[in-house]
């Protein structure tokens, strides 16, 4: 019930906050289950992973309007969000990689070119 007070009507702060609560053990359990999991949580904490599952699903949600008609499929993109999440690494990290130029001798040096 409290999915559905969250993510189709209310979308308020009290709910998502219920939201949260309610499914914060699940997504864990899914963490802790991960085949990289291991790996993953050397990189960034559990709790990071959790807020940002939670994060870019209520993205998804508000901004993006994705709806759910059914808690197995708001479930089920919980979970892909953690996927992708444990796929690419750490949450935090999660940043475009910046090409760093060095100057040498007063020029700029490319080591890629």
């Amino acid at each position: 019930m409290y999915y559905r007070v969250a993510i189709q009507v209310k979308q308020t702060d009290e709910a998502w906050s219920a939201l949260q609560q309610c499914f914060s053990e699940t997504i864990r359990i899914w963490i802790r289950s991960h085949p990289s999991s291991d790996l993953a949580l050397l990189h960034d904490s559990e709790e990071n992973y959790l807020a940002q599952t939670f994060s870019r699903f209520w993205f998804a949600v508000h901004d993006q309007h994705v709806e759910f008609t059914t808690l197995s499929a708001a479930l089920s993109y919980l979970r892909a969000i953690l996927n992708g999440l444990i796929s690419q690494g750490s949450p935090t990290n999660l940043q475009p990689k910046t090409l760093w130029i060095a100057r040498v001798s007063g020029r700029a040096y490319n080591p890629c070119s």
